[in-house]
């Protein structure tokens, strides 16, 4: 799962708290950050469904969620 969020604090633990409350569990992450504009990788055990997507999707300041 990939996504892409302004740099404000809380967004990352929400969204690692969107898969923990669905008991998706995370295997590697990567977060990396400019400016005002975020970055993250968040390598997770199969594929997550599309209700998880939309949850990430829904969390404030999140700009765009992409499943590779």
């Amino acid at each position: 799962i990939t996504f892409s969020n302004d740099n404000v604090s809380g967004v990352l633990g929400h969204v690692l708290s969107v898969l923990a409350d669905r008991n998706v569990n995370v295997v590697d992450m990567v977060n990396k950050s400019r400016a005002d504009l975020a970055y993250n990788i968040i390598d997770v055990e199969g594929k997550p469904s599309d209700e998880v997507v939309a949850a990430i999707a829904a969390v404030e300041h999140v700009i765009r969620v992409r499943v590779i």
